[in-house]
Order: C-alpha cells, then sequence, then structure tokens
C-alpha cells in the first residue's frame, strides 16, 4: 500500500513540482511520496534497478535517485513478465495505466521531459570496459530480491539495451 500511494503521488505530482517549483502542493505531495516510498522500503527492501545506482552513482556521479530511475523501466519491464506478472500488472493497473509496459513508458517519457538520462552514454559510460565494471559493482545484495533472477549476462543485456538508444 505504501508503494502504491507514493507512486501514485509521483506520477501525479513530479512533473507538476518540475515545471512549478513554487507550486507548494506539488512540492509537498512528492515529500509525501519520498517518505511514504522509504516506508515501503523499509517493508520490502529494494532490489535490481537500486542496485544499479549504487556503481552509476558511485563510480559515474550519476545522482542517486536519477541513477535509480534510469534502470527502473528496464526492470519494471523485466520483473512483469516473471513471477510477479500478475502482481505488477495488477499494480499498474491500480494506478491507471493499461498494463505494466504502460506505466515503464510513462516513466520513461517523463525522464526525457525532465531531462533526465536516458543512455548510458549520457551517464557516461563509453568503453566496454566500464560496462563490465558497471555489471560487476551492480551485483550488491539487494539482487537477489528482484522477483525475476539476473545473472552479469542478463544483466549486461539490461545495460546493452540502455548503451545509447532511447526507448522512447
Amino acid at each position: 500500500m505504501a508503494a502504491e500511494r507514493a507512486a501514485s503521488l509521483v506520477f501525479q505530482y513530479l512533473l507538476k513540482a518540475y515545471h512549478e517549483p513554487e507550486n507548494m502542493e506539488a512540492r509537498a505531495k512528492m515529500s509525501e511520496a519520498s517518505v511514504t516510498a522509504g516506508m515501503a522500503f523499509n517493508l520490502t527492501q529494494t532490489a535490481a534497478a537500486h542496485d544499479c545506482s549504487y556503481p552509476l552513482t558511485q563510480d559515474f556521479g550519476v545522482p542517486h535517485g536519477e541513477a535509480c530511475a534510469m534502470t527502473l523501466p528496464s526492470f519494471w519491464r523485466i520483473n512483469s513478465n516473471g513471477p510477479e506478472a500478475e502482481r505488477l500488472n495488477a499494480f499498474s493497473q491500480r494506478l491507471g495505466f493499461k498494463n505494466a509496459e504502460e506505466l515503464a513508458d510513462k516513466i520513461d517519457e517523463m525522464k526525457k521531459e525532465m531531462g533526465l538520462k536516458m543512455t548510458l552514454e549520457d551517464a557516461g559510460v563509453l568503453t566496454e570496459e566500464q560496462l563490465n565494471s558497471l555489471v560487476e559493482n551492480s551485483f550488491a545484495p539487494n539482487m537477489q530480491n528482484n522477483p525475476v533472477t539476473m545473472t552479469k549476462e542478463s544483466l549486461k543485456e539490461v545495460y546493452l539495451q540502455l548503451r545509447s538508444v532511447s526507448t522512447i
């Protein structure tokens, strides 16, 4: 419930807060979303998108939230085709989307509208050596929380899809 409330607030207010930084209602709702998401994390822990954010932040200087957003749509798509498909599609539908794919597309659209990094090139991952290091350093313990088991090979595929071509 906490995750759903936080996501609902983000989809309602993030772009408004971005475009209208003086809008106190939008900013307050985003603060509520942040606290509520933190409560959800405390209950369920985080998974692959969060683990991938750590080396993107530490090694490439991408702000933590932006680094999480960078891979979130990819993992939402992957996980919505795995053992949690029914739950993730139902979650997406309760937020007003047709399915998980549509929710992931909306996240990508929002990132693009706000000028966030969309590709590994945007993040400064330019060489094969950097890519391999990113894969290697993405396996923190919370990767085990991901509904779909990720291997170094499958994670590298995710990153290769993010290498230089936007999904939008």
